[in-house]
């Protein structure tokens, strides 16, 4: 039987199994993106928040919608924390 355990030695080959993700993005990059935004007339458009991955592909309830707003999100979808946290990863790896 497969060990798929937390203990399981190859989530921790690569680091810590969980690890923040509240600052993934170079706050620097985040301030230019707004200078820019400004400069290209987009600011209004330009929103940080709380955005949340969902496996799917699937389209939440509105229970689902309920809870994740409760909890303070403000972006839902499948892709962009995957190749985030990759990315964090193979960072890792090189520092």
């Amino acid at each position: 039987m497969a060990k798929l355990s937390t203990d399981n030695p190859i989530y921790f080959r690569f680091g810590g199994r969980f690890f923040a993700l509240n600052d993934c993005y170079d706050r620097k990059w985040r301030q230019l993106a707004k200078e820019v935004g400004v400069k290209t007339g987009i600011s209004s458009r330009l929103h940080e928040g709380v955005y949340t991955m969902l496996g799917g592909p699937n389209f939440e309830t509105v229970a689902e919608l309920k809870m994740l707003k409760i909890c303070g999100v403000d972006a839902v979808g499948e892709q962009i924390s995957k190749s985030i946290t990759y990315l964090l990863k193979v960072h890792q790896l090189q520092n």
